[in-house]
């Protein structure tokens, strides 16, 4: 009984990231993952840190922007010839003597070295970002260990990070077994098991009510990262006091419609003609697509349109609803598997909505959904 006592309070010390990375004990079959600002990298060997005498060491081409995509503001390049790797940005110039275990800059040597492993090159991941002003994180995670990288370009901080990524994690470790299986090594078992799907075909259309707006920041930085565009329904009633917000959504590309009161056709197209009077001052454009949240009848919906009005009809709810944001992106992901050729999601701006969807939205780029932008021609 003590033991699996011990065992559970280990584990959710581990869900919560309580326990700092290790410094000398990593398990041999759990591989630490890796992430730039706020892209988590896949699972090869040329992105996998390693510990070397209690530090974590990341491939050189982990940092290379031409490899990853992903800019640092520095540079890596190995010279063959002298056996060499240097390390620069736009002010400092770092050099590793491979053969000498060395490493110097223009004031002199450096208590540093890189190292090689299997024929890869590995630097001192802490190191380098001190050196090049990069902020370095380390933490434990219920998949494994993970080094992060990042600059000032980056959105997230590392809670809201690995939250994010849990999903992405899992699918990365299940891979990284499938492989190693092949060589008997014993597979880790992570917490779920997604179907892999490829969603190319069906098209997805992404929408939030915006009368809760605590986390739409958050939520338009994500949307922005994954390049997804979506329609942002405003209460008819508070049009003038979202003016800002308004113009955010616009500018970053997304579309606006209300959020309208009633059943009544023509109580609500009253509704939003005064509500295109100020956007038309805002914005200088009208919108003309609702979302009647207390309509369910078939009938009015059809009378609302007869108006010159068309509404949003949800196939799958987002709204946060208080299961957690891990267990709510699973089910919407399952729900969605079922539609073949497009579906409408619908969720919030509120903080949950943005945390909710920062599970969402890689898994739905991965399963590749087109994600597409609601507009009035698509509806």
């Amino acid at each position: 009984m003590k033991k699996r006592i011990i065992a559970y309070v280990c584990a959710l010390m581990l869900c919560f990231g309580l326990f700092s990375l290790p410094g000398s004990v990593q398990a041999t079959n759990i591989p630490c993952f890796f992430a730039v600002n706020d892209t988590l990298l896949r699972l090869e060997g040329q992105y996998i840190p390693i510990l070397v005498d209690g530090q974590y060491y990341v491939p050189y081409t982990a940092l290379d922007s031409n490899v990853t995509g992903l800019k640092l503001g520095i540079s890596p390049i190995y010279n063959g010839a002298q056996n060499t790797l240097t390390v620069y940005d736009r002010e400092r110039v770092l050099t590793f003597d491979l053969t000498a275990g060395t490493c110097a800059d223009e004031s002199g040597k450096l208590s540093a070295r890189a190292v090689t492993r299997n024929g890869r090159i590995y630097l001192p991941a802490q190191f380098i970002c001190n050196y090049f002003g990069l902020t370095y994180s380390g933490r434990t995670t219920v998949y494994g260990p993970m080094v992060r990288i990042r600059n000032n370009s980056s959105v997230l901080d590392d809670k809201n990070f690995v939250g994010m990524a849990q999903m992405q994690m899992e699918r990365l470790l299940q891979e990284w077994n499938k492989n190693q299986s092949a060589e008997s090594v014993t597979p880790v078992t992570p917490g779920r098991n997604p179907t892999e799907i490829d969603k190319s075909a069906v098209r997805a259309y992404l929408a939030f009510r915006a009368d809760q707006t605590d986390g739409m920041e958050e939520l338009l930085a994500r949307l922005e990262y994954y390049e997804v565009h979506a329609l942002f329904f405003f209460p008819v009633e508070e049009v003038a006091e979202c003016e800002e917000l308004v113009r955010q959504v616009i500018c970053r590309g997304h579309a606006v419609g209300f959020l309208v009161n009633g059943t009544d056709a023509g109580e609500i197209k009253g509704q939003v003609a005064k509500a295109n009077q100020l956007l038309s001052q805002i914005a200088h454009m009208n919108a003309y697509t609702v979302l009647a949240a207390d309509v369910t009848a078939k009938e009015e919906l059809e009378a609302i349109e007869a108006g010159g009005l068309l509404c949003w009809e949800t196939d799958l709810s987002a709204i946060p609803d208080g299961q957690s944001a891990f267990d709510q992106a699973k089910s919407v992901l399952t729900n969605a598997d079922r539609y073949q050729e497009k579906v409408y999601i619908l969720s919030d701006a509120s903080v949950a909505g943005a945390t909710l969807f920062g599970r969402l939205l890689p898994e739905l780029d991965r399963a590749g959904y087109s994600l597409r932008l609601a507009v009035e021609t698509e509806i």
